[in-house]
């Protein structure tokens, strides 16, 4: 084969000529015709190498030294470095240390703001789509498999609500609101993340969302994939309606569930938007077949409003709630499943956005979030000491609630 017979791969027409040597030549061009040029382009001295270091190289190449070292440096130098550093009280003895001949080896290193993710094992995620009865078309959603998934073995699932999307690259799911899809799967769960409610504001928006959790949850069970005893179920914003409904009216039995900053279509929320927000009252109306206010209203919200229907859940509730008004609207939630003595939790972030952006309340909720699943539906327990109070308050709720 002659070369003029080989042809260049068209990914490497996306390569292009670092950035940093462009600078340099650019440097030595005008150097070289008459320009004072200051080079801050490449790491490299303006001054002729130390007579010492000349000798000292040589003498290294007669002794063989003229091999690749490790990446991270030759280890009698990192050690000499080390000492050195630690002599003059600059650096600690067992500190990391690098030694190289160009950034471009070490880069990584040097950059691994989040070393932790080496130990992160990801699932495989797979789009699918199901037509759950009464549905006029299929309704797709994402299937996280465990890392190291097997075959024949069940595990436990988590659901997921809002916002499944095929072409985007969703490591936790629609958002920082307690969504951990791949932390989960590295844990040994299925997480299901479905898209779109195919309901909104009417009367149907529980069941036809339940109809859906139902089917995926039956296709599951039939592949042999989950364990139908530990089944999770997380709402967030708008999906809260459907998360409450299949709550209290799902042929499943769901072993936990977590309600962030979510809708809960419960009277006390009709009440709190009084004169802030009519439309959201509206809303309410829509969903629960008319106004809570009067005898006949009060009587159709009994019936529609999941607060008024909690007394034969088993379920694990875990409440994230956000800013003042965020807390008014679950706190019907928590007083009424904490008088019934089922086992409830109420977290308020009184400056959260409704999707979280601080990292202290991103970790607050998301690690929270997989603590909670991790304990009420596999039995385990980070070993973290910072976390003995939480494990604590979590027994105590499980031997109170039988």
């Amino acid at each position: 084969m002659s070369p003029s017979s080989l042809r260049v791969a068209n990914r490497l027409k996306s390569i292009k000529v670092s950035p940093i040597l462009a600078l340099s030549q650019r440097a030595r061009e005008l150097r070289a015709a008459g320009r004072d040029i200051i080079d801050l382009t490449v790491g490299e001295p303006d001054f002729d190498t130390p007579e010492e270091i000349k000798v000292a190289a040589k003498a290294a190449i007669d002794r063989g030294e003229t091999k690749y070292t490790a990446l991270n440096g030759a280890p009698a130098l990192l050690e000499a470095i080390t000492e050195r550093l630690a002599d003059r009280g600059m650096w600690g003895r067992g500190r990391a240390v690098i030694a190289c001949s160009g950034a471009k080896q070490v880069v990584r290193e040097i950059l691994d703001f989040n070393p932790q993710l080496k130990d992160l094992a990801l699932g495989e995620v797979r789009n699918l789509s199901i037509t759950p009865k009464g549905a006029k078309a299929p309704i797709g959603y994402g299937l996280y498999l465990p890392a190291g998934y097997k075959a024949g073995e069940r595990y436990p699932v988590v659901i997921q609500t809002h916002g499944w999307d095929p072409k985007s690259f969703q490591m936790a799911g629609e958002s920082s609101a307690g969504y951990a899809a791949q932390i989960l799967a590295g844990k040994g769960f299925v997480v299901v993340q479905c898209g779109e409610s195919p309901t909104f504001t009417n009367p149907a928006e529980g069941p036809d969302n339940m109809a859906l959790f139902e089917a995926i949850l039956d296709e599951l069970d039939r592949q042999g994939l989950i364990d139908t005893s530990r089944i999770g179920i997380q709402a967030w914003s708008r999906t809260g309606v459907a998360v409450r409904w299949t709550l209290v009216h799902s042929k499943y039995r769901f072993a936990a569930a977590l309600l962030v900053d979510s809708m809960t279509v419960n009277y006390m929320e009709y009440l709190t938007a009084e004169g802030i927000r009519a439309s959201y009252q509206d809303t309410l109306e829509a969903i629960n077949g008319g106004s809570p206010i009067g005898r006949a209203g009060l009587q159709t919200w009994a019936k529609t409003a999941p607060a008024f229907n909690f007394d034969d859940l088993h379920t694990a509730v875990k409440i994230f709630a956000f800013q003042p008004l965020g807390l008014s609207e679950p706190w019907e939630d928590y007083v009424v499943l904490k008088h019934l003595g089922k086992p409830v939790e109420l977290t308020f972030l009184p400056d959260s956005n409704h999707w979280p952006l601080r990292p202290a309340e991103r970790m607050t909720v998301q690690d929270g979030a997989v603590d909670w699943w991790a304990y009420w539906l596999k039995g385990e327990k980070d070993p973290d000491p910072a976390k003995a109070d939480e494990y604590r308050r979590w027994d105590a709720l499980r031997a109170k609630s039988g």
